[in-house]
């Protein structure tokens, strides 16, 4: 497999690298990653020329994506923090502000989450205890929630669940009906209120309804007659940047 990199000017996103990938294969593959990062794979004896026009044909879709992209940035997982960086949190822009003080500390004030720590240069327990004070508001947010949403079940005689939270993979959220438990995603938090609100609606719909058959989907018809737009905006904003 061989490996080549070309120059692609993009309107209204600037310039970037196209890494050329040659294999064995019957067609074309062209791919934007979440990093912005261009690819396209083609057969061993595509000529330059044609992939060159090929992406010129795809430049108001290659422009799309960027754009979407672009605008999931501060819903990605937050692997490092530092001065300026940002980070969605109910789906606003919040900049980090590093600071020294003797006591570890966070706080959200405006569109800033200051924390404050002995050593500023310790990532690791910088992340450290900003996740325990993400965790928490998390935990918060989600409980108030839960106890607005929860009478649409108690009337079902359904006991008011416990909530967890953790990391997730693939998931928003789940529930257990025969523990009582439901269990959000840490990173949930990064998205609108709204789409929160559908996450918990949903796993308490599984209170009473296990499938996601036409029943399931009638009830949260019903009681949120949006969650199809709320659904929409996790799956092709919130969930690229994770």
């Amino acid at each position: 497999m061989n490996q080549e990199v070309c120059i692609l000017e993009i309107p209204k996103a600037g310039t970037y690298s196209v890494t050329i990938e040659r294999k064995k294969m019957s067609s074309c593959r062209l791919k934007i990653f979440p990093s912005q990062e261009i690819k396209i794979s083609v057969s061993y004896g595509t000529s330059s020329e044609w992939i060159r026009g090929y992406l010129e044909r795809k430049k108001d879709w290659i422009t799309e994506k960027l754009i979407s992209f672009a605008k999931t940035r501060g819903y990605e997982a937050t692997k490092n923090i530092g001065n300026g960086m940002s980070i969605r949190m109910l789906g606003q822009d919040m900049v980090f502000s590093l600071c020294r003080s003797e006591k570890k500390l966070v706080h959200a004030e405006n569109r800033s989450i200051f924390i404050g720590l002995p050593d500023v240069s310790a990532g690791q327990e910088t992340k450290r205890i900003f996740e325990s004070w993400w965790r928490k508001q998390a935990f918060t947010v989600y409980s108030e929630v839960l106890d607005a949403l929860y009478p649409v079940i108690e009337k079902h005689n359904v006991k008011k669940p416990k909530l967890f939270v953790r990391k997730m993979r693939t998931l928003w959220g789940s529930s257990s009906p025969h523990k009582g438990n439901v269990t959000l995603n840490f990173y949930l938090l990064k998205a609108r209120k709204p789409c929160i609100e559908y996450v918990i609606l949903h796993e308490l719909f599984h209170f009473l309804l296990p499938r996601h058959n036409g029943q399931f989907h009638d009830f949260l018809t019903l009681y949120m007659p949006d969650w199809k737009a709320r659904k929409k905006i996790l799956d092709t904003e919130v969930v690229q940047g994770l």
